[in-house]
């Protein structure tokens, strides 16, 4: 896998997008809870799996740049591994 074999424009798209909802849920959780925590912690998953998301592409944007987004770098190159996939241009997969 080469680095001008992914499709940067739809990396960074898909980063803001996710960018805008993680700020969209996280407002709600930043002020005083309700009485009802179930819609609470239905957010704080959902922020979860937003974050998750994002790491994931994070992941493959720092490895455009030459660099590493996790410490970990077993974790990492399996992160770029899984993500990359669905970044590659139509013409170099």
């Amino acid at each position: 896998m080469e680095r001008n074999q992914i499709n940067k424009e739809r990396l960074y798209n898909d980063l803001r997008k996710l960018e805008a909802e993680i700020k969209e849920v996280k407002a709600p959780l930043r002020s005083t809870w309700p009485d009802d925590i179930n819609a609470m912690s239905k957010l704080q998953w959902e922020l979860t799996v937003l974050k998750r998301q994002s790491t994931e592409r994070y992941v493959l944007q720092a490895w455009l740049h030459g660099r590493q987004h996790l410490a970990d770098k077993e974790k990492n190159e399996k992160l770029l591994e899984h993500v990359a996939s669905r970044y590659m241009l139509k013409e170099a997969a």
